[in-house]
């Protein structure tokens, strides 16, 4: 078995699409209408890096309170390894695979 970190987001309806691509993963639709989005890191620090990419892209400094809303984001990658975009929270899992070496 081979340990992997993989950050998973999903959203209910079409409605909240852009906000789920604001992670910048592939994207799947379901048949009832929901999306969701996964990578697999080999490294919980590299999943958390990867988040805290996607946060500094989404608050550029470009509207009020994209400072703030950084630092809080930032704080919950670093405490709880989850990012909230817009409507759509994306949370990193220690995930347990068949190791395909072997």
């Amino acid at each position: 078995m081979k340990t992997i970190f993989r950050i998973y987001a999903k959203v209910p309806t079409a409605y909240q699409y852009q906000s789920i691509s604001n992670f910048g993963m592939p994207i799947k639709k379901h048949g009832n209408g929901s999306f969701t989005a996964q990578q697999d890191f080999d490294t919980e620090d590299d999943a958390k890096k990867y988040l805290i990419e996607r946060a500094e892209n989404y608050f550029d400094g470009n509207s009020d309170n994209d400072e703030k809303d950084l630092i809080e984001s930032l704080d919950d990658i670093e405490k709880c390894g989850r990012l909230n975009l817009d409507a759509c929270t994306a949370s990193i899992e220690e995930v347990e695979i068949e190791d395909e070496t072997n």
